[in-house]
């Protein structure tokens, strides 16, 4: 199994910005920061990580930031299916799973469900409580999984789900969780984590 794990450059202004909006940029970014290093601690060990980093241009600053240990891969131009699919495409033939550092409740017993769900399943999905997901893991490509998805709108995990189908493939889904946009989601977060 890889984690592809889809990641911006800790750049202040240029992350969490709705979250900056609120407590201002170098907090967002410290926000971020924090984040994706939790969601890389719960990835299970024996699992292959790939990073793909935006913008193409920051490979040292994230490199530098999240070690050198692990592939990277700049993200191609395209929306977030297109990054997502290109994601894919490198890890293939591993099972890949999907994953961003927005989650801090996506844990490493999780992981293993989702694991788990593609013995019996094509696709392994986590919603999020807002619409979207919290990581998404496929055993291969289904060509037209994201067509038509609406990106950052409150149902793209129902779009997907109707894909799935019209694709004949199979799809178990968890429990949705909780990503961190806002300053309310911030403050939830730092009330059940004590490393935030």
């Amino acid at each position: 199994m890889t984690a592809a794990f889809l990641l911006k450059a800790p750049i202040p202004g240029e992350v969490k910005t709705r979250l900056a909006a609120d407590i201002g940029n170098q907090p967002a970014c410290e926000a971020y920061r924090k984040l994706v290093l939790r969601q890389l601690q719960q990835i299970p060990p024996e699992w292959k990580v790939h990073i793909f980093y935006t913008p193409k241009n920051r490979k040292r600053k994230c490199q530098n930031w999240l070690g050198t240990m692990h592939p990277f891969t700049p993200q191609p131009e395209g929306d977030l299916g297109d990054r997502q699919q290109a994601a894919v495409e490198v890890c293939l033939p591993d099972s890949v799973a999907l994953i961003g550092g927005d989650c801090p409740y996506l844990t490493r017993d999780i992981l293993y469900q989702v694991e788990a769900g593609l013995e019996t399943h094509d696709l392994s999905l986590v919603p999020a409580v807002d619409g979207g997901y919290v990581t998404l893991a496929m055993k291969w490509w289904h060509p037209g999984l994201f067509k038509g998805l609406r990106w950052s709108t409150e149902t793209v995990a129902e779009q997907l789900t109707t894909n799935a189908s019209s694709l004949n493939a199979s799809l178990i889904s968890f429990n949705p969780l909780e990503d961190v946009d806002t300053i309310q989601e911030w403050q939830r977060a730092c009330d059940s984590f004590s490393d935030f």
